[in-house]
């Protein structure tokens, strides 16, 4: 990822805008996306340190997902997990779409402290998103105006030359014999696969990640993960403990261990996420976690093993 070599006095007057919205002490870093590469365009502050290996992560699962990542504490997130040296303790990171819908850029944004940014930050760097739309597509038709130059200015004799002509001769005479060949009928039209459905992705990585958390005994890190109207009915410490004493019985990490999804049904705008009984003697049953999108973001809603939410 290349730094900007000269401000752009829209870029920054929109940036100052925006880091004054934001909690004290919040760094941001403008991203546009060229030929599946990120270039960046700004950053506050004049910061001389870019964004790490963490930061690039957040970056990657934005623009692989689309769709807005929101880390509370780097520490305890499951999605963080395997980095070594971190550059902040919590992130937000938010795509911003051209007017055809493809993915433009990025706008990312790290604090030291944990629990920076909440929902609201992340619904208010949405809409700014929003405005970054017409200023990119600008500049990514500056960056990709070389390339295109560089096509049209081809020296236009070559064309004439006696190898180029004989050389469309031979492609002419080879298509036609491919167009008036008859068909083979040991051939068969390639099936094509049925698209996956996005949600249904997105609920399960989500279910995986709840997991995760569980298995290592990231109680708070999974908290986290249920729906707002869960959470308020199931506290932090009333989860905790149920999720602890349920562990304490004989080869229950055994059977956490062994679980894994078995399928995920899709609903209207939920899922249901199955997990089929394990190997384990005496372990029996399935388990059924509810998933809804909740705020943008896929959450549990429910639990029915193993344990079963209030």
């Amino acid at each position: 990822m290349a730094g900007e070599s000269e401000k752009d006095p829209k870029l920054e007057r929109m940036g100052t805008k925006l880091i004054e919205t934001l909690p004290g002490g919040v760094r941001a870093f403008l991203f546009l996306q060229i030929a599946d590469n990120l270039q960046e365009l700004w950053r506050s502050g004049g910061l001389d340190k870019g964004t790490g290996g963490d930061g690039k992560r957040v970056l990657g699962i934005c623009c692989k997902r689309q769709r807005s990542v929101l880390i509370h504490h780097a520490e305890k997130d499951t999605q963080m997990r395997g980095i070594k040296f971190r550059s902040f303790q919590s992130a937000l990171c938010v795509p911003i779409f051209a007017h055809d819908k493809s993915l433009l850029g990025t706008i990312l944004l790290i604090a030291d402290e944990p629990e920076s940014f909440t929902n609201e930050h992340k619904f208010s760097v949405e809409r700014t998103a929003r405005d970054y739309s017409a200023p990119l597509e600008a500049k990514r038709k500056v960056h990709e105006a070389p390339i295109k130059s560089g096509e049209a200015d081809a020296p236009g004799p070559l064309l004439l030359s006696p190898a180029v002509i004989g050389s469309v001769a031979l492609a002419v005479m080879l298509l036609g014999i491919w167009l008036f060949s008859p068909p083979n009928k040991d051939t068969h039209e390639p099936t094509q696969a049925a698209p996956i459905e996005s949600p249904v992705i997105q609920a399960r990585e989500t279910a995986e990640q709840f997991l995760a958390s569980l298995r290592e005994e990231r109680f708070e890190q999974a908290w986290m993960m249920l729906a707002p109207n869960l959470r308020s009915r199931w506290h932090d410490s009333d989860f905790t403990r149920t999720l602890q004493d349920w562990l304490a019985a004989a080869d229950h990490q055994q059977v956490l261990a062994k679980r894994d999804i078995a399928k995920v049904q899709r609903q209207t705008t939920s899922a249901q996420v199955v997990f089929f009984e394990s190997s384990v003697p005496g372990d029996g049953g399935h388990w059924v976690w509810d998933l809804a999108e909740t705020d943008g973001e896929w959450k549990v809603t429910a639990i029915k093993g193993p344990v079963n939410s209030p």
